[in-house]
């Protein structure tokens, strides 16, 4: 019985892992600005500047994967 819960456990490693990852690409594949779609179309271009860095948008797409998974 013990190794059957462990198994099934270890199973849900790749399972979680595919599922992070299909979610990330999801919502970094919705189109438009996050910045915009946040702050408004009012917003300087400063502040879309000083928000996108404060989040990380500006990291590459690898960098802002693996904060995602953290």
């Amino acid at each position: 019985m013990h190794v059957y819960v462990l198994r099934r456990l270890l199973a849900t490693i790749p399972t979680l892992f595919l599922m992070l990852t299909f979610v990330f690409f999801l919502v970094r594949g919705v189109p438009g600005d996050p910045a915009i779609a946040i702050l408004g179309d009012s917003a300087s271009q400063e502040a879309l500047e000083r928000f996108r860095e404060q989040m990380g948008l500006k990291d590459p797409l690898h960098v802002q994967y693996f904060r995602f998974l953290a």
